[in-house]
């Protein structure tokens, strides 16, 4: 190094002005690749089942998570788990023509839906990527098993109709003035709770 100012020419300056920036880019770059390859890990790694998916629909990326969880669920599914990347999110779907609509316009992200998958339920949250110019590139999925939740769910939905099923036909009971009319009572309540369309009852002459 120079023990005493040294006079530079335009092209030197220049020259090391170039040194500095090209040494700042591939810092920056180098950061950025550090950056990218952490948030892959974490993504990798991640307890959530994760997809991702082009913008043809074309499913691009599946975390470990969401491989081993597959595997759990290979046999409802129309294509073995190592065969699933290059294949269309279709595959999930019966109709998927909805899905294709909402997936393709990332105005209509995120959303969330319950989906069958053979006897289980799977619960999805779509996501947009984007780009830093803005562009869409197509959706992100994370999902569930979620065939637990959903089995308590509809049992919790039963009994608390059961209950009022019950409580309703109490009043409606202490209310009727003959065994009709408590027939009629129970009949309707039983409509009218469980959504049924239809009840009848008929009466035999002892005679």
């Amino acid at each position: 190094f120079a023990t005493r100012p040294t006079a530079l020419s335009r092209d030197r300056l220049d020259s090391l002005r170039m040194i500095a920036r090209l040494a700042s880019d591939k810092l920056t770059h180098l950061r950025e690749q550090d950056d990218l390859t952490r948030i892959k890990q974490m993504i990798e790694s991640a307890p959530v089942n994760v997809m991702y998916a082009d913008r043809d629909l074309t499913l691009r990326y599946m975390n470990a998570t969401a491989v081993q969880t597959f595997k759990r669920l290979e046999q409802y599914l129309p294509v073995k788990v190592d065969q699933m990347l290059g294949q269309s999110l279709d595959i999930f779907h019966r109709n998927p023509e909805h899905q294709r609509r909402l997936l393709a316009d990332p105005r209509n992200l995120p959303f969330s839906a319950l989906i069958r998958l053979g006897p289980e339920y799977l619960d999805l949250t779509a996501a947009a990527i984007i780009d830093h110019n803005g562009q869409y590139l197509g959706p992100m999925v994370s999902w569930e098993h979620a065939t637990e939740k959903y089995l308590t769910k509809q049992r919790e939905a039963e009994t608390a109709a059961n209950t009022a099923a019950v409580n309703q036909l109490l009043l409606a009971l202490a209310r009727a003035g003959s065994a009709g009319e408590m027939i009629t009572a129970a009949l309707t309540t039983v409509r009218e709770v469980f959504g049924w369309v239809y009840g009848s009852y008929w009466e035999t002459d002892p005679k």
